[in-house]
């Protein structure tokens, strides 16, 4: 009897131990298909925030950081392992997106930084001329700030990077009295560097750039020596 009774209570251990797997593999299924859910949802919220925003609003170059920042954070969130740090990443994203600047507050940015009413000078060459396809000399409008700019400000979007020429300040002697007429007619000096794309791209970047309210005037590199 004792051996009978033995046997039922291993069974009983038994169906208990597989009755207790089951259902908590069923609440880790459960946990697991709640945690994907979240994930599903945090991308499509990012995934209408940025449809309602609006691609003019920004530059070229800002527009394309704000992609690929969302695709890199949605790809972050399906690495995460619990609710908090889900909703961390997706919250992080939205204020990331929301530093990005806009247009508007480039150009406000820019009209406090440069003389706006500085006299533009347009290219008047044609694309006959002997320049090079892989870089576009800038003079921008006076200032007395001396900000330092990036791509972002251009809005090219076959541009990889600029350089100052002679340094974004001027020299620390115009600073001296006796060359008080060379600092005010300072004017930082620019070299965007392109793809190469053809005479064709140059002219129409250049176009582009002389649309820009802080640039004086642009112009095709003639000399390659020392760019």
């Amino acid at each position: 009897m004792k051996r009978i009774l033995m046997i039922i209570i291993s069974l009983l251990f038994i169906i208990c131990s597989i009755s207790c797997n089951e259902e908590r593999e069923a609440n880790e299924e459960h946990k697991e298909n709640q945690l994907n859910n979240l994930k599903i949802a945090a991308e499509e919220e990012l995934i209408k925030y940025i449809e309602l925003l609006d691609e003019d609003n920004y530059t070229e170059e800002n527009w394309r950081m704000i992609q690929e920042l969302v695709r890199n954070k949605i790809v972050l969130i399906y690495n995460q392992e619990n609710e908090n740090d889900i909703e961390i990443v997706k919250k992080s994203t939205i204020l990331e997106i929301e530093n990005i600047e806009t247009k508007e507050k480039i150009e406000e940015w820019i009209t406090k930084n440069f003389d706006i009413n500085d006299e533009k000078w347009l290219w008047k060459g044609n694309i006959n001329e002997e320049f090079t396809d892989d870089v576009i000399i800038v003079t921008l409008k006076k200032t007395k700030t001396y900000p330092e700019l990036d791509l972002s400000c251009f809005d090219l979007d076959n541009a990889t990077h600029i350089k100052y020429v002679g340094g974004v300040t001027p020299p620390e002697y115009f600073f001296k009295p006796e060359y008080k007429e060379s600092l005010e007619n300072f004017r930082q000096i620019v070299y965007i560097y392109l793809e190469p794309m053809g005479k064709e791209k140059v002219v129409e970047s250049i176009k582009k750039l002389e649309l820009l309210v802080f640039v004086r005037s642009v112009s095709p590199n003639y000399i390659a020596v020392g760019v």
